[in-house]
């Protein structure tokens, strides 16, 4: 994102990308650390997405987590589609 659309100021990011979020995240990094959009990550198709997506978002805006509030929500009761939203506080 940071190459492709290098002048835009999101307020929002949201990926459901099957796998490839914590890349497009590294990807999206000077775009997050500048602008501070709210970001909806889906985490649930690696296990360990849970914890690195989270961890990832926090160190890219430093330790503070950047003046984030994380929220982890399940939007199906099998346990799929859990989201990490990242929201500026």
């Amino acid at each position: 994102m940071d190459e492709a659309i290098p002048n835009f100021a999101p307020n929002l990011i949201k990926m459901d990308i099957e796998g490839a979020e914590y890349m497009a995240i590294l990807g999206a990094q000077r775009i997050i650390q500048t602008y501070r959009p709210s970001l909806a990550i889906c985490v649930y198709h690696e296990p360990e997405h849970l914890w690195q997506i989270p961890l990832l978002i926090r160190n890219l805006c430093g330790n503070s987590g950047g003046g984030y509030n994380y929220y982890l929500r399940t939007h199906c009761f099998n346990g799929f589609e859990q989201v990490v939203y990242a929201i500026p506080g």
